[in-house]
């Protein structure tokens, strides 16, 4: 940011959506690009998301199914492949679907508060094949989740060791919510067994004039000596909602991968600016990241980012 005051930049973005609903579900294709200036001088256009959605009940209000796949230029990739049953106030999720592990795994992209992820979503589990029971009611939400862990899923995993989440979230009061989750799993890396125990703490309260969301996280792993490397995380965000189509957002985050070692420390303030053509179907979102740079290697690291999403 030192090396320059002012990001002069033009945006030129495709971004569309088609939604069709029909007697059993929906179909829908959602495409978000976006142009970014890094503050060294790099820029270029970029698309962020092609992907196609599709759903809906096969027995009414007691069994649905869900798919969403993200299209490239090489092939099509499976996210999410899922059955829901339900069974109010209980609900079982069976596939491939996004572990709710913190406040944002469990969202769509379109309802991201800012373009980019907060840097602690490197902790997330994200994707996983395995089966979930959910309880909900006005006051508490929780998940119990066992899937085939190691890392990341891909589609095809079919790994022995299990993982096993736990959530729960309380709701004392309209607008605010209180949380917290805690995740386990065992899994083989390069002909050792590594132990993974990772544990988040959420609250945020949303009326009509601001929100405001925190989340912090904490992992433990064992590295190939046995030894345990800690880790933490944390971000606080900030939106207010100037009337119905204006919002301005800020959001102040870190993360230290080994508190154990020197230069492992990660700062990242960001503000934005988003524009409701009309609700969050269509949007005109501009981010502005400042990023720490350490003593040990003084970069220019900051980035500007500006979207379009339309959503129908």
């Amino acid at each position: 940011m030192r090396k320059f005051l002012f990001v002069l930049f033009a945006c030129l973005i495709l971004s569309s959506a088609f939604a069709v609903n029909t007697d059993w579900g929906f179909i829908t294709l959602i495409q978000r690009s976006s142009y970014f200036v890094l503050e060294e001088g790099d820029h270029s256009f970029s698309l962020m998301n092609a992907r196609f959605l599709a759903g809906g009940d096969i027995v009414k209000d007691l069994v649905s199914v869900a798919f969403q796949a993200e299209l490239d230029s090489d092939a099509v990739n499976i996210l999410d492949a899922k059955g829901i049953y339900k069974m109010n106030p209980f609900q079982i999720t069976v596939g491939r679907f996004l572990a709710p592990y913190d406040y944002y795994t469990p969202q769509s992209f379109a309802k991201l508060d800012l373009i980019e992820y907060p840097i602690l979503e490197a902790y997330s589990p994200f994707r996983q094949e395995g089966i979930m029971l959910s309880y909900k009611n006005d006051l508490i939400s929780s998940h119990l989740m066992v899937s085939n862990g190691s890392g990341k899923n891909s589609y095809d995993d079919t790994d022995k060791e299990k993982a096993y989440l736990l959530r729960l979230d309380l709701t004392p009061f309209k607008g605010f919510t209180v949380g917290g989750s805690c995740w386990y799993e065992k899994y083989g890396v390069d002909g050792f067994y590594k132990d993974s125990n990772r544990a988040n703490f959420m609250f945020n309260y949303k009326n009509k004039l601001f929100f405001f969301n925190n989340q912090a996280s904490y992992i433990e792993e064992e590295d190939a000596a046995d030894a345990n490397i800690y880790s933490y995380a944390y971000f606080s965000h900030l939106t207010f909602f100037l009337g119905e189509k204006l919002e301005l957002l800020s959001r102040y985050e870190f993360t230290n991968v080994n508190t154990q070692v020197t230069g492992g420390l990660q700062t990242r303030f960001t503000f934005g600016v988003n524009y409701n053509i009309q609700g969050p179907k269509a949007q005109i979102a501009f981010n502005y990241q400042v990023n720490g740079e350490s003593e040990e290697a003084k970069i220019d690291n900051d980035k500007a980012i500006l979207m379009f999403m339309f959503i129908l």
